[in-house]
């Protein structure tokens, strides 16, 4: 985008210059006022497209920073979803594994309790220590992501 408005910038210039060397040649002298206007005003015009590529250029970027953040939280939700989904699958099989046990022998179903109750203690700890490092971090503000200070 910016290397095209060069091009043209350029291209403007050249033919600039080389109206005023015709009009120089034909005049055999300076050229007049008229021109001249005629040069100024095609400068303007040349400025004033300068400055609309460069706001156009920086809500351009403005718009990108905007989707990169989007994006960084998309991915962050999605992380979260698969982890609860895990978390889910996970339930559902040891769910399924008491109820299996539970049909069993009675020293089968006090194992398999004791189990549970370990699997269910470690579970406990963990959710624990996530919530722990949920506090310390802070969530909101996107620049501050994994640093252990929050402002809010």
């Amino acid at each position: 985008m910016i290397q095209q408005y060069r091009t043209q910038q350029e291209e403007a210039q050249a033919e600039l210059k080389q109206k005023y060397e015709r009009f120089s040649a034909q005049k055999g002298g300076s050229p007049n006022a008229e021109s001249v206007k005629q040069l100024y005003e095609k400068v303007d015009e040349l400025q004033l497209a300068r400055a609309q590529v460069e706001e156009e250029l920086e809500d351009q970027r403005t718009l990108f920073s905007k989707m990169m953040l989007e994006k960084d939280e998309l991915q962050k939700k999605n992380a979260e979803i698969k982890d609860t989904l895990l978390d889910a699958e996970k339930l559902n099989g040891e769910l399924k594994s008491s109820i299996a046990a539970f049909g069993g022998s009675t020293t089968g179903r006090q194992s398999e309790l004791e189990k549970r109750v370990l699997q269910l203690q470690d579970k406990l700890e963990d959710r624990r220590e996530k919530m722990m490092k949920t506090r310390e971090v802070c969530p909101i503000h996107p620049f501050l992501r994994g640093k252990r200070i929050c402002i809010h």
